[in-house]
């Protein structure tokens, strides 16, 4: 490991080559790769290697919106970047029950009131009431003011034939609204202006999730508020068991032999 300083196009970060550079503390370390490593094929590290890659799977999708990733940054969440903020905040709930309802795309604020997710081939529809404050950030306000921007990811899993290449389907949509109004008291409505025929797959999957959110403009501050409540199942349900199985307890002896001199 080697710590180098920055020059006159600043400092380095990533892989170069053989090379990966880290920024930590301010000061920037240089690893070099091993042209080979070891790897595992035990059950336990198979399953590992496999969560792993569900999570940053789920994690990258979402960090490819630059909304989304404003909002996590803003959220102080542990880790250095917003992929890794959101792989942290979902590592625990896909480990126990993979891509569900209890995954999140934005971390706790105010909380998406759901009352129904209409999702058909053309068009996906939220209706929804007056989001409720959960937990605020440093410079927040208690309102939920216009402009709005909706937010709907969905993920379709569990291909309807077992040997289809596509395995899964995520889509992401945003939409800024200048007039709309949530209701104080009775049911807001929102659909998304999407061309024919923008989900076809629909019939492809047998689990398909949607995961709204709305992420309320501070015109004057710029510290934004957002409300979201997990996924909804459109198709498919949360598992009935967790996926997660813990190692057995060590066999403890039914012996004790000490012997000192």
């Amino acid at each position: 490991m080697a710590e180098m300083k920055g020059g006159l196009l600043g400092k380095p970060s990533g892989k170069v080559g053989n090379m990966v550079y880290r920024i930590k503390n301010k000061k920037v370390l240089a690893y070099q790769l091993n042209e080979t490593y070891n790897k595992s094929f035990s059950d336990k590290a198979l399953e590992n290697e496999s969560l792993f890659t569900k999570v940053s799977a789920f994690a990258n999708f979402l960090n490819k919106s630059p909304l989304l990733k404003q909002m996590w940054i803003l959220s102080k969440r542990p880790g250095v970047y917003s992929n890794l903020k959101i792989y942290k905040y979902n590592h625990k709930n896909i480990k126990l029950w993979g891509i569900s309802s209890e995954a999140r795309i934005l971390p706790s604020n105010f909380t998406y009131k759901n009352k129904n997710v209409s999702l058909d081939k053309n068009k996906l529809t939220l209706e929804f009431h007056q989001p409720e404050i959960n937990k605020l950030y440093k410079n927040q306000t208690h309102d939920f003011e216009p402009p709005y921007t909706f937010i709907s990811v969905i993920y379709a899993i569990d291909p309807v034939n077992p040997e289809s290449e596509q395995k899964k389907a995520a889509i992401y949509l945003d939409e800024k609204v200048e007039d709309f109004k949530i209701s104080a008291l009775g049911t807001s409505r929102f659909t998304f202006d999407t061309p024919e025929n923008s989900f076809p797959f629909l019939n492809d999957f047998k689990t398909i999730l949607v995961f709204p959110a709305i992420v309320s403009h501070e015109t004057v501050s710029g510290w934004h508020k957002w409300a979201e409540c997990g996924g909804i199942y459109i198709k498919g349900s949360l598992p009935k068991k967790s996926l997660f199985k813990p190692e057995p307890p060590p066999v403890k002896p039914n012996k004790t032999f000490i012997i000192e001199y």
